[in-house]
This record gives structure tokens, sequence and C-alpha cells, in this order.
């Protein structure tokens, strides 16, 4: 993080590489009209398919296993609009040779879209976002909003937390939860202002199952592994992109505390104490206060301990630990 900047929230309108936008992804921008939320959310839903959705939606025919682990591989907001570019065919002006990139806030088939999870979303829609003045970033830890998904518990998730400067305040934003995702799951809250007792940051779950008492491991995660080791990921992945960078979904770093703590516990004495001043910053990130002291509480977490070593380019691939 930074502090030479006029103001500390112009801190999440800066981008880092993982949310920076060249000048084909600028014109891309250029063609969403009023540069609104719920107009860049939209638009995000234009570009990403969300894994879960491809044979929902029609369109197990036109991806392979290849190309959907290309898709999840993409690490920046740049490289998912590149691959969407290829997938749509540009515009040609009436009678011109003239060509224009293709327009985001046309509907696209779910095929023309690119594959992508929670992340993708999230980290697409900060892009948007920062790109147009607004203050946001990628927020990592759990819904419980995926019943109809067949989800009854806090499933591991991301979102994307903006400054809505007219209220004064943080607020979550779901940029995957279009209408059919709503529908679908008896959403009836504002997806762009997400209650914060509906999607617990990483911080918040590790408090309730840790400190609090109040909630279980067993309560978070994924139908396949769920744990209070998921629990503790999520503590490191949060502020890890309220630090400008955005593991994939399956990896993390050699020296994170995580891979300390087991799925189904218990959480070892010796990386308590570190996970109680990170669990403490993620958790008050976003909430009301004076966002300096938020800023000066991030910097502090994430210069201690074992955390201080995350190395974007030294991530390692979980799924063949």
């Amino acid at each position: 993080m930074t502090n030479s900047l006029t103001s500390p929230l112009d801190i999440f309108r800066a981008h880092p590489d993982e949310t920076r936008l060249d000048e084909l992804g600028k014109r891309l921008l250029d063609s969403v009209p009023d540069r609104q939320p719920a107009t860049l959310a939209r638009a995000v839903q234009n570009i990403i398919l969300h894994q879960q959705h491809i044979e929902l939606c029609g369109a197990k025919a036109a991806f392979t296993e290849a190309d959907t682990e290309r898709d999840l591989s993409l690490r920046s907001a740049q490289r998912i609009i590149d691959h969407w570019v290829a997938r749509n065919p540009r515009n040609s002006s009436s009678g011109s040779d003239t060509q224009t990139t293709p327009s985001l806030v046309v509907p696209r088939e779910a095929s023309a879209r690119v594959v992508g999870t929670c992340r993708e979303f999230a980290l697409l829609f900060t892009s948007f976002l920062r790109e147009s003045g607004v203050p946001a970033r990628p927020r990592v830890g759990f819904a419980d909003y995926f019943s109809g998904e067949g989800c009854d518990f806090f499933v591991d998730h991301w979102v994307t937390e903006f400054w809505h400067a007219d209220a004064g305040r943080w607020v979550l934003a779901d940029a995957e939860l279009d209408d059919m995702v709503c529908k679908r799951n008896n959403i009836l809250f504002d997806p762009l202002d997400v209650p914060r007792d509906r999607f617990l940051v990483g911080g918040d779950a590790w408090l309730a199952v840790e400190v609090e008492k109040r909630l279980q491991g067993d309560e978070f995660g994924m139908p396949w592994l769920k744990g209070v080791g998921m629990v503790a990921g999520a503590v490191e992945r949060d502020l890890a992109a309220l630090n400008g960078t955005s593991p994939l979904c399956w990896e993390a770093w050699p020296e994170c505390l995580m891979l300390r703590v087991p799925i189904k516990g218990p959480v070892p004495d010796e990386v308590k104490e570190d996970y109680g001043v990170l669990a403490e910053a993620s958790s008050k990130a976003g909430k009301k206060g004076d966002i300096t002291e938020e800023i000066r509480m991030l910097e502090k977490a994430i210069t201690h301990g074992a955390f201080a070593k995350c190395q974007p380019n030294q991530m390692i691939d979980l799924r063949q630990e």
C-alpha cells in the first residue's frame, strides 16, 4: 500500500496490475453509457459465465475441459477481456469498414462469455469501478445465500466492496447475482448492497468460529470441503485482495499460515496469535470508521509475520499439494 496519494480512498481507486486495463479495455468500458455500479455489474455479467452454470445455461457443448481450465487460469481483468473480445466478433459500422470494439451492454449468449468463478466476477467489477473513479476492492469470505445451488451453509465466495459516496460508507456488492441467480436462490436483497450478515468477510468468519464460538468451522467452505481451514484461508486471501493481490481459487503462497491449519482443525497454537492480528484487520476493513485508521491496520497486518512473505509471483497450486 502507499500513502502518497491525495485521499486515503485514492489507494482503492488506483489500479494494481490485476485490475489495470489497457487501451482496448478502456475502449470497451466506454461502451457502458453511465458508468453506474448497476450498469457496470450488468457489463460484468455479459462477460463472465460462472463455471457452475455452464450446463444450466445450455453451454456445455461450447466449452471443452481445456477451454474451461484456460479461462479459469486468467489472472487479470485485462486478460479476461482479451479472451472475451476474441470470442465476440466486432461490430462494423453501417456502410463503413470501420471496426469498433464489441459493446459490453449487449447481452451475450453463454457460449460467448468467459468461464469464471466468483473471483473473476469480483475482480472485473472492481476493475470497472476503479476505472470509473469509484474506490473498490475485492473481498473474500463466505455467503449464506446460495441455498438454491444446494449450499445451505456459508459457501466460500468473493464479492466486491465499493465506496458509496452518497451514503458515506463501504458497501458489499455481488456482481454474480444476475436475475437468474437471484431467482434460483430466492435472493430478495439488493445485490449492490449485500447485508453484512449474509456475507461474512474472512475476518468476521474467523471471529465467529474461533473467538465468539457462535458458529462451527464445518459451516464454512464448499460442499466437498468444509472446516476451519477454509476460514483460515479466507482470512489471508481477503487481506491479499485488499492489498491488490487476488490469488486464483486454488492458489496460496509458500509461507502462508493457512497451510498450517488442517481443514477440519484444530488450529495450532503457534498461529492463533498471528491470525488474531490478520482477522481483526480483515474484520474492521469496510466497517464504519476512520479510513486512515483502517489503512493503518491493514498495513500492520500485511507486514505481520509470515503474511509479510506473500509474493504474488511465487504462488503454489494447492491442487498439487
